[in-house]
């Protein structure tokens, strides 16, 4: 393993979801730092609160900001993990010769997730090879529990 300053994995897949983000938009957005006490960036990494290894932005323009913040109070607090084995590498970056980036539609949470994990990890989807990492960007995951919001005020921008 070699060290990459001060990189994390939470800061490479956050960068790695801000390049994404950033090329598949249709006309370009102006982002600026982010208010960290919104409930859907308030949260935990593992089993710490989110603290200076996660940097929230937002778009600069004012209807996109609300839209994002009304999005942003129905889904509940942002939760990052870490699989155990590399819990103890936030500072270092294992060197990475086959990284699968994956983008996922979970059709409203219907996605068979687990199903997608265990086949990336046999190789099932890689002609047999394991990649040595994995980036996942899923859209229209859906999470319930205590911390997301049971009841959505008129006009929520998801449905239910």
């Amino acid at each position: 393993m070699r060290r990459h300053g001060d990189a994390s994995p939470a800061r490479l897949a956050l960068a790695l979801v801000m390049v994404s983000l950033a090329i598949g938009c249709a006309r370009s957005v102006r982002l600026e730092p982010a208010d960290a006490r919104m409930a859907c960036r308030a949260g935990r990494v593992d089993d710490r609160t989110i603290g200076p290894e996660v940097e929230w932005w937002q778009p600069a323009g004012r209807a996109q900001r609300q839209r994002l913040d009304a999005w942003c109070a129905t889904v509940g607090p942002a939760v990052i993990q870490r699989p155990a084995e590399h819990a103890a590498l936030a500072t270092t970056v294992p060197v990475v010769d086959r990284l699968v980036v994956l983008t996922w539609n979970m059709h409203v949470g219907d996605g068979d997730l687990r199903r997608l994990v265990r086949d990336l990890r046999a190789g099932t989807l890689t002609g047999g090879r394991v990649p040595d990492g994995v980036v996942l960007l899923l859209q229209e995951a859906r999470r319930v529990g205590a911390e997301v919001p049971a009841v959505l005020a008129a006009g929520a921008p998801v449905p239910r």
